[in-house]
C-alpha cells in the first residue's frame, strides 16, 4: 500500500457515526492506482472546529492512540487546546501494547507557528499544530500542516512503538 485517499459519502452507512460527523471513505491504494481495501470514520467540520480521525485499519491501528488530526478557530499561534479519548481493549495488539479495560487518552494541541510548505499544490501557508497524547499504553506525537483552503496537507506521527509515519495530501 503506498497511497489512500478519504472521500465523504452521499449518505450514511453506519449508525455508529455519530449524527454531527461526516461520513467519509478511506480508500487504501496500490502502488498502480487499484483499490486494495477501505473503510468508513468520521469527521466533524464545523466553523468551531476539524476533527478528523486518522486511517486506523491495518497497521494504521496504532494511529487510535495517537493524537488526531483536530484544529480549533480561530488558529492563533500558542493557542492550546485539550481533547481526552476513552480507548477500549479492542484497539489492544500485540504488535505494540495489549491491554485489558478502557485507557484514557489525553492529547493536547498548541498552534506553535505559521510555515511555509512546499507540497503538489504550490507553496501553502500552514499552521503547524503541535500534539502529544499520553495514556497507560504509551506516548505519542503528531506535527500537523494545516491550511485553511486545502486542510490537512501533512501529518507527521510518532507511535507508542516509535514508529514514524508521514501522511500527505496528494493530487489525486
Amino acid at each position: 500500500m503506498t497511497k489512500s485517499f478519504i472521500k465523504q459519502l452521499k449518505k450514511v452507512f453506519f449508525e455508529r457515526t455519530n449524527s454531527w460527523q461526516k461520513e467519509v471513505n478511506i480508500f487504501y491504494l496500490a502502488e498502480n492506482g487499484k483499490i486494495l481495501d477501505s473503510s468508513h470514520t468520521g469527521v466533524i467540520e464545523n466553523k468551531f472546529n476539524i476533527f478528523l480521525h486518522p486511517p486506523r485499519s491495518y497497521l494504521f491501528r496504532i494511529l487510535e492512540l495517537a493524537p488526531f488530526p483536530f484544529v480549533q478557530f480561530p488558529l492563533n499561534i500558542q493557542r492550546k487546546w485539550k481533547f481526552n479519548l476513552e480507548i477500549d481493549d479492542s484497539w489492544s495488539d500485540p504488535n505494540w501494547k495489549e491491554w485489558r479495560g478502557n485507557i484514557d487518552n489525553q492529547s493536547l494541541y498548541t498552534c506553535e507557528k505559521k510555515e511555509l510548505l512546499e507540497t503538489e499544490f504550490g507553496t501553502l501557508s500552514c499552521s503547524v499544530i503541535i500534539s502529544d497524547s499520553n495514556n497507560e499504553a504509551g506516548d505519542s506525537s503528531l506535527v500537523a500542516y494545516y491550511n485553511m483552503d486545502y486542510g490537512f496537507v501533512m501529518l507527521k506521527y510518532h507511535t507508542i512503538d516509535n514508529s514514524n509515519l508521514i501522511l500527505k495530501r496528494v493530487k489525486k
